[in-house]
């Protein structure tokens, strides 16, 4: 091979580098998990976005909204359902829930979504450890007018609470 190829090859290697870095970083950063970006599961009867699921001490709270699609929609959340999964495979379930402007009542909680209205939920889980910083899976079972089980993945917690 012609030397004077290499080298042209090996600058317009770094050329490229120094003109278009954004690529070079975009591609590393697509193996590391999303920080503190809302997760979106939306199908043609219901949206959960995921807001925010921050430390506070040893409790993680999850924020989510919760909207119905196309109708009125019964909704049933059961705390012994929605669980936290973390990168060594253990499962944390939460001691609380919240819809809207109510508290659940023996872990479990009901409602019925307003088409396009947006509903807060909440979920708190007590007593993780404080190593806990990654998120593997939240998955939250939908009963009543939907049933499905929404999952989110791969995610850290927000570190504005810690």
């Amino acid at each position: 091979m012609n030397p004077k190829l290499i080298v042209s090859m090996s600058w317009c290697g770094l050329l490229s580098i120094w003109l278009y870095p954004h690529q070079l970083l975009a591609q590393q950063v697509t193996n590391t998990p999303i920080k503190n970006n809302p997760a979106t599961y939306e199908d043609d009867r219901i949206k959960v976005v995921i807001q925010d699921c921050s430390r506070q001490l040893q409790d993680i709270i999850c924020k989510a909204i919760l909207t119905s699609k196309n109708s009125d929609r019964k909704i049933e959340l059961n705390g012994n359902n929605i669980k936290l999964v973390d990168f060594e495979g253990n499962e944390y379930y939460p001691t609380s829930l919240a819809l809207a402007n109510r508290t659940s009542e023996n872990n479990a909680i009901e409602a019925e979504l307003v088409e396009n209205i947006p509903f807060k939920a909440s979920f708190i889980f007590n007593k993780i450890p404080q190593n806990f910083t990654q998120i593997a899976l939240l998955q939250i079972p939908l009963s009543g007018g939907i049933d499905t089980t929404v999952k989110f993945r791969n995610f850290a917690l927000s570190t504005a609470n810690i």
